[in-house]
């Protein structure tokens, strides 16, 4: 992968003062480490891409319950050597984590996030700058991965409303934005 089109993508991007930290954490990441997408990287952690869905009819986005955390988040995870950009990573993501059909307009960057990861075993505790695209499903069918325990669609009310992680709910409410605003991209 391109550093070069990341920083660009990275510096391009604006996001809410909430990102801001974790959008200067990534650049400085992508900037100053020699492997910042290497999921080997643990100081300070690496740069992962993840995709939030949304359903056909747009009323519903996509969670998975990750079976190592034991959390519901997006679908997503580490990029490898066969992405060619973060949104291929995104993308390559949620499709083997719930074999969801995505349109192929591209993705868009629509929010970034860092977060902890707790020790597991002998990986250390790390973060993960998570790089994250608001993808359109073309149907609702699913079929989780070994690496998940459910995927379902959940309403943006439940979602909003619900007990999920504020690194769930803030994008929800950006992607729910977007699907209403009949000048997004998601309407082009």
């Amino acid at each position: 992968m391109d550093n070069v089109t990341v920083l660009h993508s990275l510096r391009s991007y604006v996001g809410t003062l909430d990102e801001q930290q974790a959008l200067k954490d990534m650049i400085a990441l992508v900037t100053d480490t020699d492997a910042p997408f290497s999921d080997g990287q643990f100081v300070p952690g690496h740069i992962t891409a993840s995709g939030f869905v949304v359903d056909p009819e747009r009323r519903a986005m996509l969670l998975i319950h990750h079976g190592k955390l034991g959390i519901w988040v997006q679908p997503g995870g580490h990029v490898e050597s066969v992405d060619s950009s973060l949104e291929a990573a995104a993308r390559r993501e949620v499709v083997e984590e719930t074999a969801v059909r995505l349109s192929d307009r591209a993705g868009e960057l629509f929010d970034v996030d860092a977060h902890e990861i707790p020790q597991r075993g002998d990986t250390p505790p790390h973060i993960h700058f998570d790089v994250r695209f608001a993808f359109e499903a073309l149907s609702r069918d699913l079929a989780q991965s070994e690496e998940v325990r459910a995927a379902v669609w959940v309403g943006f009310d439940d979602v909003l409303c619900g007990p999920y992680q504020e690194s769930v709910k803030r994008p929800a409410t950006k992607l729910l934005t977007l699907v209403m605003n009949p000048m997004s991209s998601f309407y082009r």
